[in-house]
């Protein structure tokens, strides 16, 4: 890891400190990889699509973090100012859709099971699976460190938007929103005693 790579750093909030802590005694790695499911349904440019979502992970530094704990006396989150990134596609097209349930199934296992190391980047990953010429699934699998329930309908919303607003030439606009850490520095101030 290069630390001119490195955007920022800073503490765990006590939830990621407690999910890391259970992260790293954990045999079932796919207990801390949460998934998303989407139905998309229409003409798809999965070139934009793939902007749109690099560039949601450009400006949103938790989708950008990993976490370091060897040799430091507590952990930290680490913000890479770049990700190696890629929407990973499938076409099923050729296949009933009883097979097609069966290969989303496996795919739905295979991407628990893979699960997420809490020191390497991308912490979360999306697949794009083709149905039809005009129907799609989004797979989103994602590490429990770095996103919630709460987040995802918002970044989901966020990347449509810019995705739509590529297809009109428009330039994309991203609003970054709060900060992560500016959480954990309100976190520090607060008195838990």
């Amino acid at each position: 890891m290069s630390l001119q790579n490195i955007e920022a750093i800073y503490p765990l909030s006590p939830f990621q400190a407690s999910l890391l802590s259970g992260d790293l005694r954990a045999i079932d790695r796919s207990a801390y990889c949460g998934q998303m499911i989407c139905s998309l349904h229409g003409q798809l440019d999965t070139a934009a699509f793939e902007r749109a979502w690099r560039l949601i992970i450009d400006e949103h530094p938790i989708l950008r973090t990993i976490f370091a704990w060897e040799n430091l006396e507590k952990p930290v989150q680490l913000v890479h100012r770049q990700i190696d990134f890629s929407l990973l596609q499938h076409d099923w097209r050729g296949f009933s859709l009883e097979q097609q349930q069966e290969l989303l199934d496996s795919l739905l296992e295979a991407e628990r099971e893979t699960g997420f190391q809490a020191a390497q980047a991308p912490l979360m990953r999306l697949c794009l699976c083709r149905l039809s010429d005009d129907d799609y699934y989004l797979l989103w699998s994602y590490d429990l460190l770095v996103l919630d329930n709460w987040s995802l309908p918002l970044l989901l919303e966020k990347a449509t938007a810019v995705y739509e607003g590529q297809l009109k030439g428009e330039i994309p606009q991203v609003e970054q929103g709060r900060l992560y850490q500016d959480y954990i520095a309100w976190l520090q101030q607060q008195d838990i005693t």
